[in-house]
This record gives structure tokens, C-alpha cells and sequence, in this order.
């Protein structure tokens, strides 16, 4: 590995990593402000006050080999100074997160002590523990407020529904005693009309049609209970049943079970008895509706909170399909890049087709060309040859003429 010590491709990837750590620091402190600690690189400065950029711009790669490997180790040991500050900011953030349940709010910090680097991954190691513990037990308290919601609207919904049957019955009473006294007063008119009319022999239509009828209470049937009360009676009795059974489901005390387990009501029930058992019985209800007041007390509260992640929900899933379309109107634009390179490259490997085209037309002519000139040199050599030849024999007839007239001059010098 000491052959990569000062190499480019080292000191590039250490200022890519050490710009990436500072960046993330940069984000944490964003939430939690600036973390004061001694740097672990330069013990008498803060760690969050080093001017990291002039320290970049300062350990870069030169022509200097011995600068190069310097240059390595100090950024090799800023990467470690920014982890070290990283995890430091992330152990404040998760003081901060454990610590938002408090009434009161976190004073301010100073500077912090100077620690070594097993101790601040050590503490940085036992927040997360802790702050995985407060995840883990408000995930808990959430489950449990959701099965609390789902336990208090099944109940709801029950006691809805008995109210129902408890409105349903007692419209049924006074319809039933309504239908009761129309039978009755049907019930005496004609015992009326077959006993007054058949010595006249009028027709008993007649009289229904002519002459109206009204019950009345007489002697004989002032001791006897009417079908009216038995009824009513009777839809009380089971109205109040169902009170009971409401307040045995839900854990409430009754008064009307006490009473009724202290009677024993086998026959109709006198008015001093239903007027006791009508109070007795509007003790439960009362019981009931401050229970049902607790349960919505409890019940709200929960639904608020549940509207509140409906609509936290409701915002994310909105950004989330924000995100979508901007990832689709992404991925569109990189379709219509590509096929813009597409395009330019076919255009590209047209033009190159066409220039290699060029290239081997020109080569061609070039080729003949040059046989062209190979023939005129050869035929140039010929030339100069023969040109040689006729200077070589117009240089010996110099010669020879020379010496004709040397010899000429000669004799003309020995006749003289």
C-alpha cells in the first residue's frame, strides 16, 4: 500500500469524503446547532470553527511527491476529525430527541471535554441504545392506545345499538297499548250492539255506522289488570335486562340487578313496584351515560391524535407522489435525451460513413495519383539520362574541339 501514499486518485477520494462528512455534519447542526468540542485533529481549536475549505484548497494534489504524501495523511486525519464531530453532533441530536418529553427545555451547553475516539463512539453507541428503547416503548404506547380506540368503539357501537333496541322498545309499548285500548273499545261495542239491538232487529252495521263508541273503566274491570299494563310491563322488564347486561359487560355496578335479586316479580308488578324499578333503573342509565362521558373523554383525545396522522399521512403521501411525478417528468426528460443522443449519434455514424466514404475516394485518386507520378519520374529519369548521355558527348566534342584548335593554334604558331 506505500506505493498509493501522495497518489491522485487517493487524495481525490479523501477530499470527496472529507466534503461528504462535512456536509452531514452541516445537516445535523442544522437541527441541533453548533456541537462544541476540542478537534481531535487540532486539540487547541473547536472542532465545529476549523475552516475546512482553506484546509482542502491547502492539502491538494501537486507535482511535489513529498507534499502529495503529506497532503495523505492529513486528510486521511481530518476524515477521521469530521467522524469524530459527526458522531459527537449525533449523540447532542439524540440527547435532544430523548429529552423532548420534558417540561422543561435544555439549557445551553458549553464547550464539551476532550475525549478519545473509542469514548465518543462508546457514548455515541449508548444514546442509540437509548433512544432505540424510547422508540421501542412508544411504539408500544401507540399499539396499546390502538387497541384502547378499537376496545372503546366496539363498546361504543354496542351501547349504540342497545339504545337502539331501547328506543325500538319503547316505541313498541305505546304502540301495543294504543292497539290494546282499540280492541277493547271494538270489543265493547259490539258486546253493545248484540245485546241492545237484536230485540229490534236493526242490523248491526247500522249501528257501528251510526253511533260512535268510547271504553270506559267500570266495576267489573277496575281489579283486573289489562293487557295495556302487562305489556308495558313486560317491555320494562326487558329493557331493563338489557341495562343490566350493559352494565355487567362494562364492569359498572347495578342497582336494578340489586333490586331485582331482592324481588321476586313472578306476577304483574304493582305502581309503587314499577315506580321503583323505574328508578332503580334510571340509576343505571345515569351510571352508563358518566361512563360513556369517560369513554368519549378518552376516546376524543385519540381520534384527534388519529386525525393528526391521517393528516401527517395525508402530507406524505402527497410528497410522496410529488416525488413520483417528478420522477417520471425526470425519467421523461432522460427519454428525450436519450433519444436526442440517439439521433445525434445516428447523425454522427452517418457523417463518419460519409467522410470514411470521402477518405477512400480520396485515397483512391491519391493512389493514382502517384502511380501517375511514378511513371512521370521514371519517364523524367529517362529524360535526365539521356540528357546526361548528350552533355557527357557535347562535353567530349568540347574537348575534342579543343584540342582541334590547340593543335590549329600550334600550327599556326610554327608557320608564322
Amino acid at each position: 500500500m506505500a506505493h498509493l501514499l501522495g497518489s491522485q486518485f487517493c487524495l481525490d477520494s479523501l477530499h470527496n469524503d472529507v466534503m461528504d462528512v462535512q456536509a452531514a455534519v452541516m445537516e445535523v447542526f442544522s437541527r441541533v446547532g453548533p456541537v462544541r468540542y476540542p478537534s481531535w485533529k487540532f486539540p487547541d481549536k473547536i472542532s465545529c470553527d476549523i475552516n475546512i475549505d482553506e484546509l482542502l484548497e491547502r492539502f491538494q494534489y501537486s507535482e511535489d511527491q513529498e507534499d502529495n504524501q503529506v497532503a495523505h495523511i492529513m486528510l486521511f486525519e481530518l476524515v477521521i476529525d469530521r467522524l469524530m464531530l459527526l458522531m459527537q453532533s449525533c449523540s447532542r441530536f439524540a440527547d435532544v430527541m430523548l429529552n423532548a418529553g420534558q417540561s422543561r427545555p435544555q439549557t445551553a451547553l458549553g464547550m464539551g471535554s476532550s475525549l478519545s475516539l473509542g469514548l465518543v463512539i462508546k457514548k455515541y453507541w449508548n444514546k442509540m441504545v437509548q433512544l432505540f428503547t424510547m422508540v421501542q416503548q412508544l411504539q408500544s404506547e401507540n399499539k396499546t392506545k390502538d387497541r384502547k380506540i378499537a376496545k372503546y368503539e366496539a363498546a361504543l357501537s354496542k351501547q349504540q345499538r342497545q339504545n337502539a333496541v331501547k328506543d325500538l322498545s319503547a316505541s313498541t309499548v305505546f304502540s301495543t297499548s294504543e292497539l290494546s285500548l282499540t280492541d277493547l273499545s271494538l270489543h265493547e261495542a259490539s258486546v253493545t250492539s248484540k245485546g241492545g239491538l237484536s230485540s229490534t232487529g236493526s242490523p248491526p252495521l247500522d249501528f257501528a255506522r251510526d253511533v260512535g263508541t268510547k271504553a270506559c273503566q267500570t266495576l267489573e274491570t277496575a281489579f283486573v289488570p289489562c293487557e295495556a299494563c302487562y305489556r308495558v310491563q313486560q317491555n320494562l322488564v326487558e329493557v331493563g335486562n338489557n341495562v343490566i347486561n350493559v352494565c355487567q359487560t362494562q364492569g359498572l355496578p347495578s342497582s336494578l340487578k340489586t333490586y331485582k335479586g331482592q324481588q321476586h316479580l313472578d306476577t304483574e308488578m304493582t305502581a309503587a313496584d314499577v315506580s321503583r324499578w323505574t328508578a332503580e333503573q334510571n340509576k343505571d342509565m345515569q351510571r352508563i351515560n358518566k361512563h360513556l362521558e369517560n369513554l368519549m373523554s378518552q376516546i376524543n383525545p385519540l381520534k384527534e391524535e388519529l386525525a393528526a396522522s391521517g393528516r401527517e399521512k395525508a402530507k406524505l403521501q402527497k410528497r410522496i407522489d410529488g416525488f413520483d411525478g417528478e420522477l417520471r417528468r425526470e425519467q421523461e426528460v432522460q427519454r428525450a435525451e436519450l433519444r436526442e443522443k440517439e439521433e445525434k449519434m445516428k447523425k454522427v455514424e452517418e457523417a463518419t460513413a460519409e467522410s470514411l466514404a470521402r477518405m477512400e475516394n480520396i485515397n483512391k485518386e491519391l493512389r493514382e495519383k502517384e502511380e501517375k507520378m511514378k511513371k512521370v519520374e521514371e519517364a523524367t529519369a529517362e529524360s535526365l539520362a539521356r540528357m546526361e548521355n548528350i552533355n557527357k558527348e557535347l562535353r567530349e566534342k568540347e574537348e575534342k574541339m579543343k584540342k582541334v584548335e590547340e593543335a590549329t593554334a600550334e600550327s599556326l604558331a610554327r608557320m608564322e
